[in-house]
């Protein structure tokens, strides 16, 4: 029975119910976008800490001078530190093709021909996690990164593989690099990726400055191509476990028996960071939307229900006179508006799912935007919905009880002296 009334008042009162419906729209989904927003925030913590690449490297002062890999292997046994990736970089010699040429800063007459077919090679493993692809200043555009189990295989720059007709399955022959016209060991590698980007530059007169005769290889092959007598590398990157401890942790690698006068230590935090202060503004955000949304939703739902009761002042006064209790005739109110409310769940979830995602787009920007939005695309949907439509549920019974109470307070007899 008190179904079936509230069913006829909604069908009688299109136009009026129709505002309503508009406005809860307007409510639940910004409910539904602040929750969804807090459950990324929370994720997002977790998140930063596992992926966000924070990292330390152990280089040498004098540039890119070699030092033997037994050195970092100390800093690996440290509680804390993360996967070691070396490092050796070296220009090599490109065989059977050409290097980009391009406008060079420093012009050497002391260098042959050799020098224009010289390529920047770096041999690391996990190319994916390599601060030039982490940073944005390469981009994979074809094929797939070097795995640390990676032999024979190259990543090489678009604008080189445009200029020798390569694509993704061909072969390069490189040499290890050598001052005279003949080239030193040679090795065959498949190409297995393409990038594109600029990082940059420093400039000695080779070709190998260019970010376009940029080459990647697994670190395994450089003993067999540079004929290197030990395990040597030019750098090694330590990821971190939790970055919110790299300064204590950092201290304990500073304390270890290295050899200081030719080695450094250089942080790569610039991503947590990033990340992080990312985090804490969403936080923050959501939390005064949230404020804002609860205050001004109240007060707009309160505006229209007080409207809308004293407008039915006429009704209530004949349910009173014919022996209907104030609590049926709450309920019967509160019945109506839950089922309007009901009605805006599915176009809220749409509308909310969807300006959760262009909000995440615009505020994140390119740092981390992915991991992002591939978090929101992980959280329970159902769980975000459920507690906004929750939360809307208090609002309407809030707010109903505000507005009703003024009519309460009154005997049956003052309301239908009112309403005649």
């Amino acid at each position: 029975m008190l179904l079936q009334q509230a069913i006829a008042y909604i069908s009688r009162k299109r136009t009026r119910n129709l505002v309503l419906f508009l406005i809860l729209l307007l409510i639940l989904s910004c409910l539904y976008f602040c929750f969804s927003l807090m459950q990324v925030g929370e994720r997002l913590e977790d998140h930063i800490k596992q992926s966000a690449g924070t990292s330390f490297a152990l280089t040498s002062k004098q540039g890119d001078r070699p030092f033997a890999l037994k050195e970092a292997e100390k800093v690996q046994q440290l509680a804390g530190v993360g996967a070691m990736v070396p490092q050796y970089e070296s220009p090599v010699r490109i065989l059977g093709k050409e290097a980009v040429t391009g406008q060079q800063l420093v012009e050497r007459n002391d260098l042959g021909q050799e020098a224009k077919q010289a390529l920047g090679a770096v041999f690391t493993q996990k190319t994916d996690q390599h601060l030039d692809f982490r940073s944005s200043s390469f981009q994979l555009v074809q094929g797939k990164h070097l795995s640390d189990k990676a032999r024979g295989q190259i990543l090489i720059h678009e604008e080189l593989a445009k200029k020798n007709k390569l694509k993704v399955g061909d072969s390069l022959t490189l040499s290890s690099f050598q001052m005279g016209e003949t080239p030193g060991k040679e090795q065959t590698f498949k190409i297995v990726g393409i990038f594109s980007g600029k990082k940059q530059e420093k400039f000695t007169g080779m070709t190998s400055d260019l970010s376009e005769n940029q080459v990647y290889l697994p670190y395994e092959d450089a003993t067999k191509l540079l004929g290197l007598s030990q395990q040597e590398v030019t750098q090694v990157t330590f990821g971190v476990k939790d970055p919110e401890k790299i300064d204590a942790l950092l201290k304990q690698v500073k304390s270890l028996d290295l050899d200081w006068q030719s080695l450094r230590v250089v942080e790569d935090r610039k991503a947590f960071d990033q990340m992080k202060e990312s985090s804490q503004t969403l936080e923050g955000l959501v939390r005064i939307m949230m404020i804002v949304l609860l205050v001004t939703g109240a007060g707009a739902l309160s505006f229209l229900l007080s409207l809308w009761t004293r407008e039915r002042i006429h009704e209530i006064g004949v349910l009173l006179s014919i022996g209907k209790s104030k609590g049926r005739i709450f309920r019967q109110f509160l019945l109506e508006v839950v089922l309007v409310s009901l009605l805006a769940v599915i176009p809220a979830f749409l509308i909310g799912r969807m300006v959760s995602h262009r909000f995440l787009e615009q505020f994140v920007g390119q740092t981390g935007q992915q991991q992002t939005l591939e978090l929101l695309n992980q959280i329970p949907q159902g769980l975000s919905l459920g507690i906004a439509y929750a939360s809307l549920l208090c609002l309407i019974l809030l707010s109903l009880g505000v507005t009703t109470s003024m009519i309460w307070r009154k005997s049956p007899k003052e309301i239908l002296t009112k309403m005649s």
